[in-house]
């Protein structure tokens, strides 16, 4: 199974995470923000087992 590419999209802009197989991501913002959400792109299912957010 394979995952939907998603939008991670936080205060300051949308960084977008296409599809990939069953694999750790590690996705770095340049930017403080305050509110960090995921949202589909297009059709499919969005897999995600375990997401941490540092300061």
């Amino acid at each position: 199974m394979t995952t939907a590419g998603f939008d991670m999209i936080t205060d300051t802009g949308t960084v977008q995470i296409p599809g990939t197989a069953l694999r750790p991501a590690l996705i770095e913002v340049d930017s403080e923000t305050r509110f960090v959400r995921t949202g589909l792109t297009g059709t499919g299912r969005v897999a995600l087992s375990h997401v941490l957010v540092h300061p």
